[in-house]
């Protein structure tokens, strides 16, 4: 029966090839239009975990919050981390820093007046001292080098935005400096993260900065981040980081905010998704009447074949298992050929993706592939059904005609 269906399918090719390219366009197109749509949702997802941390993210700002010294300000970090995996804090000293980007070897070179002058060519960077969690809580791919060393290992080091590294040049260090202080220790580039920002942002552990700018600096308030996975209650969150503000820099807990700006994007991907899906849809449905419309055809063209095989003693059932069975066969091919080649798009899509990207590669949509196969089948047999009821009451005789 099968060389039968195979042999049915070669008489005409070009009828077989259409009915073929007809199913496995519909098929493809349905798996990239949910895959396009997945990707537009992941892409809006991560753009709001680097701008405003991971779902849900808790704020909380601490007043009274002082530098103590750097022991204490260390043991706040590690209760806080400690207690709550993704947590980090962020302060904002007394007196603002600004930024000189210079080669390490230069500066060393350079005479102590000269050295004073660096201020004067100050790069406009946002300047962030946040916690070495900070990138546990918003989502910051590296584009190069690495974030803050461990704790063990830390330097005085900085982690600039895309944005900053543009301005940096070839410099491979910084210079910090105030309206009070003039000459501070160079801190060294470690690495060039993607926050989604376009304004120029330098990143610096608050950690290493309080060993390195004790003497120099004040600040008095943090901001306190948290991604609340396990969704601890306000008021308890409240109590406990009051308990550890206590242990260790003093301070009070002021506000609690819950940043939920993901729901606006929650809506724009869910239209998103909509618009694919029905793009999917019509795709499959176009798909579906060209399948329906070449069975048709077909059979016009088959006529006389299929008189001349009920003449010669094929059954009605015979002749309607020929005409099924050839299309169940056809569909079935195609659809294995539709999904190795969508499986070889998806594969390929982290290729065309930046190497800093805030998505993850997609993943396969099996639920899309399963109601597209299912739907191209059933299309086939659907379009098949027709012309083989038809060619089964075709009676003998007519073939004399």
């Amino acid at each position: 029966m099968l060389s039968m269906l195979l042999k049915d399918l070669r008489l005409s090719p070009l009828r077989t090839f259409l009915t073929g390219l007809s199913m496995f366009v519909g098929i493809v197109a349905v798996i990239l239009s949910v895959l396009a749509g997945t990707i537009s949702d992941a892409y809006l997802k991560a753009a709001n975990e680097q701008l405003f941390g991971r779902e849900p993210t808790i704020s909380a700002d601490a007043t009274n919050f002082k530098y103590t010294g750097f022991s204490a300000l260390e043991k706040f970090n590690d209760q806080l981390t400690t207690r709550y995996g993704a947590a980090c804090f962020k302060i904002t000293p007394d007196e603002p820093y600004r930024a000189t980007f210079i080669n390490s070897n230069t500066f060393a070179n350079l005479s102590p007046a000269d050295q004073l002058r660096l201020s004067d060519y100050a790069a406009s960077v946002d300047i962030l001292f946040v916690s070495d969690s900070y990138n546990k809580v918003f989502k910051l791919p590296m584009t190069s080098g690495h974030w803050f060393s461990p704790a063990e290992n830390a330097r005085f080091e900085v982690v600039l935005n895309k944005a900053a590294e543009a301005l940096r040049s070839h410099s491979n260090a910084v210079v910090l400096s105030t309206p009070k202080t003039l000459n501070l220790p160079t801190a060294t580039i470690a690495g060039v993260v993607n926050d989604g920002i376009d304004q120029a942002r330098m990143y610096i552990n608050v950690i290493t900065a309080s060993f390195y700018l004790q003497n120099s600096w004040s600040f008095n308030g943090a901001t306190i981040y948290i991604w609340n996975k396990n969704s601890i209650a306000q008021e308890q969150l409240r109590q406990q980081l009051n308990d550890i503000l206590f242990d260790t820099t003093q301070g009070e807990i002021n506000n609690i905010n819950v940043d939920r700006p993901a729901s606006v994007f929650a809506e724009v991907a869910l239209a998103i998704q909509i618009a694919f899906a029905l793009t999917a849809a019509l795709l499959l449905l176009v798909s579906s009447i060209g399948l329906i419309n070449i069975g048709l055809a077909s059979l016009e063209q088959r006529t006389r074949e299929l008189l001349i095989r009920r003449a010669l003693g094929a059954s009605r059932l015979s002749v309607a298992k020929l005409v099924l069975g050839g299309a169940l066969l056809l569909a079935i091919t195609v659809c294995t050929i539709a999904i190795a080649c969508a499986q070889i798009i998806v594969l390929s899509v982290p290729y065309f993706l930046p190497p800093d990207t805030p998505i993850d590669a997609p993943g396969f949509p099996f639920t899309a592939a399963a109601a597209a196969v299912g739907a191209g089948i059933i299309t086939a047999l659907i379009g098949s059904l027709v012309p083989a009821i038809r060619a089964a009451r075709l009676e003998p005789a007519l073939a004399l005609r």
